[in-house]
């Protein structure tokens, strides 16, 4: 019902608003991979079901099982289109629903500005209908003339909040038409969720939940898992879809290997499993990567693991609570390891070294501390710490 020329085809606007793939193929020039096509299909069946409900309309069984889930909730592998889709879904509410609005979340602000935002900017560039009916801005998409009435907005979500604080997100709207989204929600804490079965009260409310399954704990997780039930689940395996490269999967799966967490969650869209093997699980590195942390400056610091059975010899060096850099050397010649260590060393830029003294270990050890290596302590982590008050250096 956008205010220009296409409110004069009744018709084509009833069509779009059953059918979301048709509004992107007529609408943009567009065309929905399989697993877009199933998405959208499926939008239109939900937005269908709860219209009926709120009219008090006679439901189908699948209607009726519709009307009463909060939403959809996929998993996806890497390239499938997720946020393009979204950008899709919510550029069809505006052009077809009345004062409608829509609510999008994220645990950072570059997915929502680099990476949803962009896709929409770009889709309503590509349509005349959508650039004379939409204003677009860094926060906000709105139908022209109605910027407080009748919009999508970007909140990024709080992640490191009380759990009040976090649902802010998503907390304070409400619209006969209204879709609430969080994208990349494996990354977003419980807390930001709690508003949403409130607040998706109207006629045509629903949620969206979108991301790679990062992390096998969490909202979205439980969506999939022991939530499943109200939640329309898709899993997009990127070896499925008709627009991801073959040579990305190819390269994935020789990199990783097929068993791998990475090639799960990256290219199969599964969560990531626990390996009692793994010293540090997949799910801590994720959130090590993603979480925003206040740097702090302090002692510089620096770790040797040193390889053996083809491993690489790794050193780290951190200057208060930031790495800031990493670098490895490989030989398996331990007087070769011992020399190289000895030249990272020399500089006198540091104020303690640390070096793993098991197995192969030993020996570089020892020989470091026979020439006179300054500051630099073995740290055997079979054993427990001699103090349970440890301290961090700064």
């Amino acid at each position: 019902m956008i205010e220009t020329e296409i409110t004069k085809e009744d018709a084509l606007m009833d069509r779009w608003r059953r059918n979301p793939s048709a509004f992107v193929k007529e609408c943009f020039g567009a065309t929905p991979s399989n697993q877009q096509e199933g998405f959208l299909l499926r939008v239109a069946e939900m937005a269908d079901a709860r219209l009926k409900s709120s009219l008090g309309e006679p439901l189908t069984r699948r209607e009726a099982e519709l009307a009463k889930k909060l939403g959809i909730s996929i998993k996806s592998g890497h390239g499938t289109g997720k946020d393009c889709c979204l950008a899709w879904v919510y550029l069809w509410l505006l052009a077809c629903f009345p004062f409608a609005k829509g609510l999008v979340t994220a645990p950072t602000s570059h997915q929502l500005r680099d990476v949803l935002w962009s896709e929409l900017s770009k889709w309503i560039k590509s349509s005349e209908l959508m650039n004379k009916s939409v204003e677009w801005q860094s926060e906000r998409i709105f139908v022209t003339g109605h910027k407080e009435q009748w919009f999508v907005t970007a909140r990024t979500a709080n992640i490191k909040g009380t759990e009040e604080q976090q649902g802010e997100a998503l907390a304070g709207m409400h619209a006969d038409y209204m879709i609430m989204s969080v994208d990349e929600a494996s990354g977003v804490p419980k807390g930001v969720f709690t508003p949403l079965e409130g607040a998706l009260t109207g006629k045509m409310n629903f949620a969206i939940l979108i991301s790679n399954p990062t992390r096998g704990s969490g909202y979205f997780f439980e969506s999939h898992t022991t939530d499943k039930d109200r939640w329309e689940c898709f899993t997009w395996n990127s070896e499925e879809s008709n627009i991801v490269s073959k040579d990305y999967i190819e390269r994935m799966r020789s990199k990783y290997g097929t068993d791998s967490n990475m090639y799960r969650i990256r290219v199969l869209g599964e969560f990531p499993t626990s390996d009692s093997n793994t010293l540090i699980p997949y799910e801590w590195v994720i959130r090590a990567v993603e979480e925003d942390k206040e740097v702090i400056d302090g002692y510089v610091l620096r770790g040797f693991d040193i390889g053996g059975g083809g491993d690489k010899t790794v050193m780290i060096e951190r200057t208060g609570n930031k790495v800031t850099e990493i670098k490895e050397y490989d030989s398996a010649d331990t007087m070769k390891v011992t020399g190289w260590i000895m030249r990272e060393l020399a500089d006198d830029d540091y104020h303690m070294a640390f070096i793993d003294p098991i197995g192969i270990g030993a020996g570089v050890y020892d020989r470091l501390m026979e020439l006179g290596v300054r500051n630099i302590y073995p740290v055997d982590v079979r054993q427990m710490a001699g103090d349970n008050n440890c301290f961090m250096l700064r």
